[in-house]
């Protein structure tokens, strides 16, 4: 039993993210290490007559220029998986040990846009009657604080009005390892030491005024979601169930069994993929609430003046909107290389994940390129 334990506790360790190398997480823990040293709900495989097929037809002589040029890119040793799609085809895909098609990598923050989606659904249905009532309208759980104090809007675009992070969006170092690993930190109680009470130090600044990049808005949308009839169910059944997904999905949650909403999502690339593909189609779909909820969702809402994600510009709904090439792009941004690139116009996607991210801007030019080619 010691032994065990001694295993274990190693196997947790080495799973950390190394806080000290700017961008950097274990090779291991990202490519489905994640599953077995921390607390996850996970969503089985759908009715495998449901998943939703990739186009395989013959690549386009440009189709095979940008694979060519994507194929030198996937020899970085920082890469795990690199997934190119247009409009349901797979234009490449390549995995590096210890990646493969059917491991599963953790999100880390490109949580937060699915978090803001899920909102969208429950918006649409009518748990939501308004996405411009305060917080503590809905969840009394967050009456009190700042968060609940701004409006569910507000969360969305990372201006509740509380005051700066640490970095990457945490208030304390190695909330997210209390959390999410070691179990001796609630989100609730995360939102209620740092959440702000709208007095006192607070007082300076309000709701809507500015982009302020805040783990505890997308927490305090969990929040909102789970008075509405829970979060994780309101995901599994309006947006997994939804995508076609050929693997199973995990959100990794707290001691209270709720969702680690700002970094706590696992897929495999290509169900990432189809993640992103709902994205498209909700977003040229013909209900009309969904559809102009994430056109907000993918539109400059706020001017990104901080110094998180300075390659992007502006910020819509827990989603950061791209400043990269010709075309108009959103993007799901993770710490240590985890992106989702989304390009609505041609339907274009890029999904990426990595261990460390010193190569991000060979990314982006690579995305850049594609949105060139005919």
């Amino acid at each position: 039993m010691l032994v065990k334990s001694l295993l274990l506790s190693l196997t947790i360790f080495l799973s950390y993210p190394v806080w000290s190398q700017v961008g950097q997480v274990s090779q291991a823990a990202q490519a489905s290490g994640f599953l077995s040293v921390a607390k996850n709900r996970h969503w089985t495989p759908i009715d495998p007559s449901a998943i939703r097929r990739f186009n395989t037809e013959q690549l386009s002589p440009s189709e095979k220029l940008i694979a060519d040029r994507a194929s030198v890119l996937a020899k970085n040793s920082s890469l795990l998986s690199l997934l190119m799609i247009e409009k349901g085809k797979i234009i490449f895909e390549h995995h590096n040990k210890p990646a493969s098609e059917d491991k599963h990598f953790l999100s880390w923050s490109m949580s937060k846009t699915l978090t803001a989606m899920t909102v969208g659904t429950a918006f649409c249905s009518g748990k939501i009657d308004s996405l411009d009532k305060s917080a503590a309208d809905y969840s009394s759980e967050l009456v009190g604080t700042q968060l609940g104090a701004s409006s569910v809007r507000n969360l969305l675009t990372m201006s509740s009005g509380v005051a700066d992070s640490l970095s990457n969006g945490e208030f304390i170092q190695n909330a997210w390892l209390r959390i999410a690993i070691d179990q001796t930190l609630t989100g609730l109680e995360y939102m209620h030491q740092f959440g702000g009470n709208g007095t006192g130090f607070f007082k300076d600044r309000k709701p809507g005024e500015s982009f302020n990049y805040s783990n505890l808005d997308t927490l305090a949308l969990e929040s909102v979601i789970q008075s509405r009839g829970g979060f994780l169910k309101e995901f599994d059944e309006n947006i997994w169930m939804k995508i076609g997904s050929e693997k199973k999905g995990s959100w990794i949650v707290d001691k209270n069994n709720r969702a680690v909403a700002y970094a706590g999502f696992s897929a495999t690339t290509r169900d990432w993929g189809r993640l992103a593909m709902w994205s498209i189609d909700r977003l040229k779909g013909s209900d009309v609430c969904m559809r102009e909820f994430m056109t907000s969702l993918t539109k400059s809402q706020m001017a990104n003046n901080s110094k998180v994600a300075p390659n992007f510009k502006s910020y819509g709904y827990q989603t950061w909107i791209g400043n990269i090439g010709s075309r108009s792009s959103y993007w799901w941004v993770g710490y240590g290389g985890q992106r989702v690139g989304i390009e609505p116009e041609t339907e274009r996607i890029i999904v990426v994940s990595s261990w460390r991210e010193d190569y991000m801007d060979q990314i982006y030019e690579l995305f850049a390129t594609w949105q060139t080619m005919n």
